[in-house]
């Protein structure tokens, strides 16, 4: 019977109705349920809704949600893509790259078409993706805690900074990978970068080797264990400038 007499209200032409509606399922958490509708006014309503409370993750999350599965995925990626970005506590690293990823595949869609600025906007998603995967990289690395003599308390406001906002490459390389000695990081904020100044990739593999090296260990034990090491970075990198077989 409810759900006869919502289907009846919302075929008037009544918008304040409409409103009235969508209002009371939000209130009473009917958030699969208001999702099943499929009328425009839903999407003008949770679009006004969502620019009077911005950081309502739920109503954004509904927003986009009704654009995705009414074909409207440059729309949903739009705003998927600013949940990613918005600076929150409340949004971790790992929902913010699951953001993106779900940004890319609408932009991926075949309803989106070919336009030039749907090109550029996709292109602009794939290297936040990108960037946010080596943060990610960064923050497994700092949470595991194998790196040693490291001031607790840096580490633990690093983290922090990690999992609450998205960071552009250069902020990752100088204030984390390069500030916590993390050589694998650098290597990879490297390669992601194109960069080919055989100095500097010759000093972080040094790096990278002479750690494994330090490890404890029999002779065979280390080069085994450095062996591994070079197959696992071969497989990421292949050759090229981060991988200098010359060398």
């Amino acid at each position: 019977q409810l759900q006869y007499v919502l289907n009846i209200a919302l075929q008037t032409q009544d918008i304040l109705l409409h409103v009235a509606v969508y209002e009371w399922m939000l209130y009473n958490n009917l958030y699969v349920d208001i999702l099943k509708i499929s009328n425009s006014s839903l999407g003008d309503f949770l679009g006004r809704s969502v620019n009077q409370a911005p950081i309502n993750l739920e109503l954004a999350d509904l927003l986009w949600k009704y654009y995705e599965r009414n074909g409207q995925h440059q729309a949903a990626a739009k705003i998927l893509d600013k949940l990613a970005t918005m600076p929150s506590e409340n949004v971790k690293l790992s929902k913010r790259i699951e953001y993106l990823a779900r940004a890319v595949m609408c932009m991926r869609s075949d309803t989106v078409g070919y336009a030039v600025h749907s090109g550029e906007f996709l292109r602009d998603l794939e290297d936040k993706l990108d960037i946010a995967q080596v943060q990610k990289q960064i923050f497994d690395t700092l949470s595991s805690g194998a790196q040693r003599n490291i001031d607790a308390n840096q580490v633990r406001e690093a983290i922090k900074t990690l999992d609450t906002r998205l960071l552009n490459m250069s902020q990752l390389y100088s204030d984390f990978a390069e500030n916590f000695d993390l050589w694998e990081s650098q290597l990879t904020i490297l390669n992601c970068s194109h960069h080919n100044e055989p100095r500097l990739i010759n000093s972080v593999w040094s790096h990278i080797l002479d750690n494994e090296l330090d490890e404890p260990g029999s002779a065979t034990e280390k080069a085994q264990r450095l062996l591994s090491k070079v197959q696992s970075l071969a497989n990421d990198y292949g050759v090229g400038p981060c991988f200098p077989l010359g060398n």
